[in-house]
């Protein structure tokens, strides 16, 4: 049993930071992101989003490394959560990067998202995550009965 379904089989004991900090494991215990749909969608969006704060926090551009393949998954991540216009910004960050990787206007869009200004991605996270969990679990009491 892998981090993820410990995390699922103990969402009735936990809150949304727990489960968002349980997720954190995915680089002490690496799991194949294409296993990923596997699972939960709200699972999902907490890794990419993890993985996506990581690399902004480390070298602020997500196009140019590791995780680039799942810009699409984030800025779904992002809308789920409600971030729309973090959303917004990658999306557009992400078009221009496809059209032209040397565009000047992405380090400007870069610098509009959430970890150059005051805004909280996290609070948003919690609360999308706090939601999900409430039916998650009662879905997964329906299915048990």
């Amino acid at each position: 049993m892998n981090f993820i379904e410990k995390t699922l089989n103990n969402l009735c004991d936990m809150t949304a930071d727990d489960v968002v900090q349980s997720m954190a494991k995915i680089y002490n215990e690496p799991i194949d992101r294409n296993k990923l749909l596997e699972y939960p969608q709200f699972i999902r969006d907490i890794i990419f989003l993890i993985d996506f704060d990581t690399e902004m926090n480390m070298q602020g551009d997500v196009l140019q490394n590791s995780i680039k393949e799942h810009v699409p998954n984030i800025i779904t991540a992002l809308g789920n959560i409600e971030a729309n216009n973090e959303s917004k910004i990658l999306q557009e960050i992400y078009k221009r990067f496809q059209q032209n990787p040397d565009d000047e206007m992405i380090d400007k869009l870069y610098a509009k998202m959430y970890l150059y200004t005051d805004f909280d991605i996290w609070l948003l996270l919690d609360i999308y995550v706090e939601k999900q969990m409430k039916e998650y679990i009662l879905k997964s009491n329906n299915e048990n009965k």
